[in-house]
């Protein structure tokens, strides 16, 4: 222990070469007081890019070796040695001394200093001893030096740089050391790679020059790029690639592993155990026997406690498995059949040539689909759509683009490729709270063709991506359902929902033999709330339309404007005559009605009558405005003017369904 203790303390020079306290902070505090030798580090070449950075951190006491001759340029640095790093850095800024003392761990009296003068919060990091990224590590010595000492040079707007979307959370510190030119970026166009580990070299070259401002460059990014702004960058790895690591608490449904050899028939609760029924013929059982086969052989934290068979005049069969992983799942249920209990129940009979099927799962067990498919290979689980893992741009004009150029959009409008045909149609979003939930509606894309998404209310936030699985309908009902309109989605309290009117019906996914969707994927791209909301959404069918794909950009300020003019209260299918004032004379005046929001919820005929008549679709929210004037192009006999100058009014009206 003692020799690993130094070897993690000369990594990063814990034992500096102090420099004399200073009566004021300032850059003249970072003394070079180490000597550097020629070849001081065997695997430093004199020609390498980082070699006189390397010296320079030495000389400075930020840095020492990994050995007597060894620096190890492309190593790693983790998020506690960046902590240490920072600390000394602000100290000698500001006293002249890096001396911190001494603590164990080693770290902790770097992880109190930054805690105590700001360079951390309190549990940032859950990981010291973790590697650190590209962002965490220019989070953190961002925040090592005050503003004065990192004034800019260079001129980097937000969303300039190709990887750091102006609303990560690391984007401050990124744009703030690239304007200060401590940051360069990996390429021409400036990239980061905020999520790639900071090797040993990058980071002497970055204290250098926080400590020696001569060191800084300039330079100029924008470009071709110049007025867009990155609002989400391209996925690096599929959010839904799951990993079975000693911790995890997942298990792949069976729904996904039977590949339609079994027939789901329902779900239910029972305490803490979600219970799963289906049903098959009595060759599928050897459906459920590899299932559990795949589990019970490695990988997966499981392990068989209890098998049992007996074969009567019809068959019963049970298993017991156990969780041996680090997650907390303690619950035991009976495994049936049998004096054992398990964490995991899977359980069935066969009678009269039917197999029927029953699996009960602790609810702090997660069932998701890892792929495993039954007598064929592994299937992709990914999240789908060609644009799915793009990034989002907002352009100068103000629409909306994906980083990949497929789609663009524009506030209050859906770009759709049914297809691979593009379509265009309006977009509305709408706070249901009488449902407790939020409510994306994207009117005809194609005929009567359209799409519904509604989430609870008030938490979708950036990044959030929902998949067939998180939208599947698993109310028995449905099967037998047949809509007839979208609208009639509205009607039912699901507060996690997807609708699609698809070549002539309304569907939404549901578990068993009448779902239509193959992949479905909802990805929130950007969520501002209270302002405007990207959405990109691919749904993957068994018939034509075979693909709809879109880019939907939402204004969320729903707050509707308050208005003397008019509301008025309908209930769903019911109508209302509204009669607009006249001001001009009854005989000259022209009308023109619109739906401003909410063109989902209402419809309008006598749109070019003083008396408009509104039907309301569905529960919802919508604001009408008519606009009209002095339509007759006449001067005044006593002025000359035309009477129609300056004679045009609108009044709003707001219309609660």
């Amino acid at each position: 222990m003692r020799r690993r203790m130094f070897s993690i303390l000369l990594t990063l020079a814990l034992t500096l070469t102090l420099t004399p306290a200073a009566s004021a902070k300032g850059f003249g505090n970072f003394q070079r007081g180490n000597p550097y030798k020629s070849g001081q580090f065997t695997d430093v070449a004199s020609g390498a890019w980082y070699a006189q950075s390397v010296q320079t951190a030495y000389e400075m006491g930020l840095f020492q070796g990994t050995g007597p001759n060894t620096f190890h340029p492309n190593g790693n640095i983790s998020i506690a040695e960046t902590i240490a790093l920072a600390c000394r850095l602000h100290s000698i800024y500001y006293t002249g001394s890096a001396d911190l003392g001494v603590s164990n761990p080693w770290y902790q009296v770097y992880v109190d200093y930054a805690i105590d003068n700001g360079i951390i919060s309190s549990g940032q990091y859950h990981s010291y001893n973790a590697a650190a990224t590209r962002a965490q590590f220019a989070s953190i010595l961002a925040n090592s030096l005050d503003r004065e000492a990192l004034s800019a040079i260079n001129s980097v707007s937000k969303g300039f740089i190709p990887d750091v979307p102006a609303t990560a959370d690391y984007a401050d510190a990124v744009y703030l050391l690239y304007n200060a030119g401590v940051l360069a970026g990996r390429d021409a166009q400036g990239s980061f790679a905020p999520q790639a580990h900071i090797q040993r070299c990058e980071a002497a070259t970055i204290a250098g020059r926080m400590a020696d401002p001569s060191l800084r460059t300039t330079f100029t990014l924008g470009g071709s790029s110049s007025g867009r702004v990155l609002l989400a960058q391209p996925l690096a790895e599929d959010p839904l690639d799951y990993t079975v690591t000693a911790d995890s608490v997942l298990m792949q449904d069976l729904v996904e592993f039977c590949d339609g050899g079994l027939t789901y028939d329902s779900i239910s609760q029972s305490g803490v155990y979600q219970v799963r029924k289906f049903k098959g013929s009595p060759e599928d059982k050897a459906i459920v026997d590899e299932y559990v086969a795949v589990f019970t052989g490695g990988g997966y934290n499981l392990k068989l406690v209890e098998e049992y068979e007996e074969n009567y005049s019809s068959t019963f069969f049970s298993w017991g498995l156990d969780y041996t992983g680090t997650g907390n799942v303690t619950a035991k249920t009976d495994v049936v059949y049998t004096d054992t209990q398990a964490t995991i129940c899977i359980y069935g009979t066969i009678k009269r040539s039917k197999l029927e099927v029953t699996v009960w799962v602790p609810q702090r067990m997660e069932l998701v689909d890892l792929g495993l498919r039954y007598g064929s290979a592994s299937a992709s689980t990914g999240i789908a759509g060609p644009s799915a893992m793009a990034g989002l741009y907002r352009n100068a004009d103000g629409s909306f683009e994906t980083s990949d150029g497929r789609l663009k959009t524009q506030l209050g409008r859906a770009t759709v490729l049914r297809d691979g045909v593009s379509c265009s149609a309006a977009a509305t979003f709408q706070t249901n709270e009488s449902l407790s939930r939020d409510e994306l509606w994207v009117d005809s894309f194609y005929r009567n063709e359209a799409l519904f998404f509604c989430s609870p209310m008030d938490v979708l936030m950036t990044g959030d991506v929902y998949t067939q699985k998180d939208l599947t309908q698993e109310a028995s009902w449905v099967n037998s359902k047949e809509f007839t309109s979208l609208s009639q989605f509205a009607d039912y309290r699901w507060t996690l929902f997807f609708g699609l009117g698809h070549d002539g019906d309304f569907i939404t996914p549901l578990l068993g033999e009448r779902n239509e969707f193959q992949d479905l994927t909802v990805r929130v791209m950007y969520y501002k709330p209270g302002v405007e909301a990207v959405y990109y959404v691919y749904a993957g069918l068994d018939s034509a339309p075979r693909t709809v794909e879109a880019l939907i950009a939402v204004d969320l300020d729903v707050e509707l404007m308050e208005t003397a003019d008019g509301t008025y209260s309908l209930s769903a299918g019911g109508s209302a005559a509204i009669t607009c004032p006249t001001e001009f004379g009854t005989n000259y005046d022209t009308f023109s009605w619109e739906i401003l929001s909410g063109s989902s919820v209402v419809s309008l005929s006598g749109a070019t009558s003083r008396t408009c008549t509104v039907q309301a679709l569905r529960t919802g929210t919508a604001r009408v405005r008519v606009t009209y004037h002095y339509g007759v192009d006449e001067p005044d006999v006593l002025t000359g003017i035309p009477r129609n100058a300056d004679k045009t009014k609108t009044y709003e009206y707001l219309i609660q369904v």
